[in-house]
């Protein structure tokens, strides 16, 4: 059974010893160090297109790490800009801090951002995502940083169902959402060949990440907050957790870039079909 975690015992430190992909060369998240990255003319040439389609209720879940919501109705797609093929969204998940000064997973320039709203899609030509996940182009991410701001209109049908998965393993179903609402009205984005940022650390991601936060009210930051890792109120009597048991500060530091480039680009096109 896996004990990873975000402690000091079972953090990201010690990943590589159960997971040993941890210790790549493909390793995520990353600093995007934005005066390094390479202006790419063929991204550019070939837009990147994002079209999301819900249908039916989604399920939320309290996974003991986060939270996830499973898009597991309805239609999706992205495609062009550095992918080679179509991609499907599977689901998406944050990652936060306990403190508005960090919680992505990613930085730019060496700067974090409150949380980080990961989307993850996977290949369709390997027809699931458990087919995909380990595939060298398996998986893309759309990353997107989140900053305390306005409240987030479309991120409150997840926050205001929190407290019915405040526990781990708790799961509710939550009107559909449209991720296509989450992302940023932009057209930059830098993109590099990665990993899961979580175990099992598979090499199969590229990322998207888009340049422009969007905004998070600080009560539905809170409201991440407020889960908790473990599946009762009290904790068990062989419990060893260091704090409260909140679900907090579950991102993983960035990790040298090595040889790969970032690339950025000038232009993206979200489109609805």
């Amino acid at each position: 059974m896996s004990t990873w975690g975000y402690g000091t015992k079972n953090g990201p430190a010690t990943w590589a010893q159960q997971f040993p992909l941890g210790s790549g060369s493909r390793q995520s998240p990353i600093n995007i160090e934005t005066k390094t990255t390479a202006s790419d003319r063929k991204i550019d040439a070939e837009p990147l297109s994002i079209s999301y389609e819900p249908d039916q209720a989604q399920p939320l879940t309290n996974t003991g790490y986060g939270w996830r919501v499973d898009f597991d109705s309805g239609r999706s797609s992205i495609r062009g800009g550095p992918l080679e093929g179509e991609y499907q969204l599977a689901q998406y998940h944050c990652h936060w801090g306990r403190e508005n000064e960090r919680g992505s997973e990613h930085t730019v320039d060496g700067r974090r951002y409150a949380a980080e709203l990961h989307l993850v899609h996977f290949n369709k030509k390997y027809g699931t995502f458990a087919a995909a996940a380990d595939k060298e182009d398996g998986l893309a991410v759309i990353g997107v940083f989140l900053d305390v701001g306005e409240e987030n209109a479309e991120l409150k049908k997840v926050t205001d169902n929190m407290a019915k998965v405040r526990f781990s393993g708790s799961k509710v179903d939550i009107p559909a959402t449209d991720p296509d609402l989450f992302l940023p009205d932009t057209t930059r984005y830098w993109t590099y060949e990665g990993s899961l940022t979580t175990p099992p650390l598979y090499e199969s991601v590229t990322w998207i990440l888009f340049s422009e936060p969007v905004t998070i009210s600080q009560d539905q930051l809170d409201q991440f907050r407020y889960l908790l890792r473990r599946p009762t109120e009290q904790p068990g009597e062989d419990s060893d957790e260091e704090d409260d048991g909140a679900i907090v500060d579950n991102f993983r530091p960035p990790l040298e870039v090595g040889s790969r480039t970032v690339r950025s680009a000038a232009k993206s096109l979200r489109s609805r079909q």
